[in-house]
C-alpha cells in the first residue's frame, strides 16, 4: 500500500475513517464481513481507490477486533 503513497496521506485517510465510523457507533461484526467481502470484489483497482479500500480495512481490523 506504501508504493504510492506516503504515511502522512494514510495516516489523514486513517484518520478520517476513525472520526467516521466512531460517530456513527457501528462496531458490529457484521459491518466488518460485509466490508472484507466489498473489499475482496474491488482488489482490481489501483491507486487512490485501492488505497481507501485498504486503509478501511486496517481501520476496521484495528478498532473493531
Amino acid at each position: 500500500m506504501n508504493k504510492y503513497f506516503d504515511e502522512e496521506v494514510i495516516g489523514i485517510i486513517k484518520g478520517l475513517y476513525k472520526y467516521v465510523l466512531s460517530s456513527y457507533y457501528i462496531k458490529t461484526k457484521n459491518l466488518l464481513e460485509d466490508s472484507r467481502r466489498f473489499l475482496s470484489k474491488m482488489m482490481n483497482f489501483t491507486g487512490w481507490k485501492q488505497m481507501f479500500y485498504l486503509c478501511l480495512m486496517e481501520v476496521l481490523d484495528e478498532e473493531w477486533c
